[in-house]
């Protein structure tokens, strides 16, 4: 095998495909990169057997072939040359890969393609274009809310559900749950698990500036296939049974606050300062007339906050985790946010003020 590629796209597109080499594993070439050279193309790819990453370099092929590099080793040494081409020969006798570039001469013990595992992907029931843009936003704004606790099987997924024109995304961990839908062109009806982990990863490499703006999303009973650019990424599905959402949404509330999401956030934060995880990062919410006053305390101090708000309903005292708050309005884009309440110890609602786009939904701390 023997090509020749400008460093610069070589080394982006390694950075890419690295980010699926394991961290841990018993087996060298599985910390390895596979490239197949063919048709005046390279094909990098990189699997820990639950998340494959693909990508495509269009380039000159002078001898076809496939080889195994060392992930880390290879991405170091290519990050390091100069802005030139690189000359890359793989000796198939003695499995040495040599990278030439200007004035520098590189060698890497390399491996064959055989043993390297291949994902196959048959079989595929559903697929959908759907924008990068809204795709990223759907996954940034869903992701946070799912457990990264393993033992917790598929709620350390996003369930996505693409149903009559409309794309929906849920994530839930047992203490907060969120939902994002959107509508989208495409009647392809499909549900699945997918690792929230591995998703957001994805989500993170999605360039939005070029102008393509879709991605191909393809699934079938086992895996998911995201395809933008000249990329391809699969993922394995959690398999299991998703927690029937719906039915813990609250159908009514007793208490609405209207308010300003930057005012709340900001006073949330400082309030957040002082505390820890020993109190479930508490912060203690009392609302009354048009006033919300956040106070946080520990042994070492007291914050007052007091947040202007709109409200229907009678005045609660509740506690909220400051952490989960945090969380959800980072992602939320607009001005001012609906609340719903029933008590202290009933779920919280919080919502756009006009529209179902997205829905987030809170427990409560209780109070001693």
């Amino acid at each position: 095998m023997k090509f020749n590629c400008n460093q610069s796209i070589l080394s982006k597109t390694l950075n890419i495909v690295s980010k699926a080499v394991p961290t841990r594993t018993t087996s060298k070439i599985m910390e390895g990169i596979l490239i197949v050279a063919k048709d005046n193309k390279l094909i990098l790819s990189a699997t820990d057997t639950n998340i494959l990453i693909e990508e495509t370099i269009y380039t000159e092929v002078i001898e076809e072939g496939e080889v195994v590099i060392p992930s880390k080793l290879f991405t170091n040494i290519i990050r390091m040359l100069p802005n030139e081409n690189v000359l890359i020969h793989f000796n198939e006798v003695t499995k040495e890969v040599n990278v030439d570039c200007k004035n520098s001469t590189s060698k890497i013990v390399g491996f064959s393609s055989d043993e390297y595992p291949k994902i196959k992907t048959e079989d595929i029931n559903n697929e959908i274009k759907i924008e990068k843009e809204l795709f990223k936003n759907m996954v940034q704004k869903t992701a946070f809310s799912a457990s990264v606790e393993e033992s917790k099987g598929v709620l350390t997924g996003i369930l996505i559900e693409i149903n009559e024109n409309e794309i929906k995304m849920v994530a839930i961990d047992g203490f907060r749950m969120a939902i994002n839908k959107s509508n989208i062109e495409g009647k392809n009806i499909t549900q699945v698990i997918v690792p929230a982990k591995l998703l957001l990863d994805v989500s993170k490499i999605i360039n939005t500036e070029n102008d393509n703006k879709f991605i191909e999303v393809k699934s079938n009973d086992n895996k998911i296939i995201i395809i933008f650019d000249n990329t391809k990424v699969i993922i394995n599905l959690l398999n299991g049974e998703f927690i029937k959402y719906n039915n813990i949404i609250p159908k009514n509330s007793d208490i609405s606050i209207r308010v300003i999401k930057n005012d709340l956030s900001e006073s949330i934060e400082r309030a957040a300062i002082l505390t820890n995880e020993q109190n479930h990062n508490l912060i203690k919410f009392k609302i009354e007339d048009k006033e919300m006053e956040l106070t946080s305390l520990s042994e070492i101090g007291k914050i007052n906050e007091k947040v202007e708000i709109i409200k229907d309903g009678p005045d609660i005292e509740i506690g909220f985790n400051s952490r989960y708050l945090i969380d959800l309005l980072k992602v939320i884009e607009d001005e001012e946010i609906m609340i719903h309440m029933t008590n202290s110890v009933s779920p919280c609602l919080i919502k756009p003020l006009t529209g179902e786009k997205y829905v987030y939904l809170i427990l409560p701390v209780r109070i001693n």
